[in-house]
């Protein structure tokens, strides 16, 4: 049986349209102010993860004090919240994961998300994302994607090049 995990990241808030079909039980990990969306947005929030200097104390401590398992890195670390995110699924034997946000705000944290996404440190794990109404699927073998007459698709990109 596969285990499956929601990352919730920073940047622009989602919208509760464009995140059906999500696995209600799925492990549910906040990257630092991916907390507020996940709350905004009625999610449980597992794991929160990071430097924490992107999400309110209050809201840190409303979540510790709930259960949430709070892993604070220091604010000068080699990887970002979501790449820390991302592993700490990982190690939780997910074999699917979904991030939620991630996209808006500055575009270079934007390409940095979607290329952190295909990178060879999630190689053994199926990666969706949904950045607000789009929609990002990572192929590296083979997957079963969905769609109506009509829907865009999107180029492909890998290390070698962008087709």
């Amino acid at each position: 049986m596969s285990r499956a995990a929601v990352v919730f990241a920073g940047g622009d808030p989602s919208r509760h349209e464009d995140l059906g079909g999500l696995p209600a039980d799925a492990l549910v990990i906040a990257a630092d102010s991916g907390a507020v969306h996940a709350v905004a947005l009625g999610w449980p929030v597992h794991v929160l993860v990071g430097d924490l200097d992107s999400v309110p104390a209050a809201l840190v401590e409303q979540l510790a004090a709930g259960g949430t398992e709070v892993v604070r890195h220091p604010r000068a670390k080699d990887h970002t919240d979501l790449a820390l995110a991302l592993a700490l699924a990982v190690e939780a034997g997910a074999s699917r994961v979904t991030v939620v946000g991630g996209h808006g705000g500055r575009l270079d944290h934007l390409l940095a998300n979607v290329l952190l996404l295909g990178s060879d440190e999630l190689a053994a794990v199926d990666v969706d994302a949904r950045m607000g109404p789009s929609r990002l699927t990572v192929v590296r073998r083979e997957r079963e994607l969905w769609g109506a007459p009509g829907d865009r698709k999107s180029t492909r990109l890998n290390s070698s090049h962008i087709t």
